[in-house]
């Protein structure tokens, strides 16, 4: 068993709100994916943002990626709503 990090988040409650559980950050090195990492790193962060003060959780991904789309059904996150995103690309 390695030492070394091999994925990172960031659990934190959302800014403007007083129980809204989010994850700034979620990922896994690409060569240690498919290991089970990301499921048990995904429930110990539900449980630290709970303990943070958390009600719910807000997950969101890109809809291609059904990887993490199953960690959250996994982890008993279900599907509420779909949102739209915007963007603004800069000239070089």
């Amino acid at each position: 068993m390695s030492k070394r990090p091999v994925a990172v988040c960031i659990p934190h409650i959302e800014p403007g709100t007083r129980n809204e559980g989010r994850l700034f950050y979620f990922g896994v090195l690409p060569e240690e994916r498919g290991k089970g990492y990301a499921g048990k790193l995904h429930k110990r962060s539900l449980y630290l943002l709970k303990e943070m003060g958390a009600s719910y959780y807000v997950g969101s991904t890109h809809e291609s990626n059904i990887a993490m789309q199953r960690v959250f059904e996994k982890s008993g996150c279900e599907v509420r709503g779909r949102k739209s995103s915007f963007y603004y690309y800069f000239n070089k």
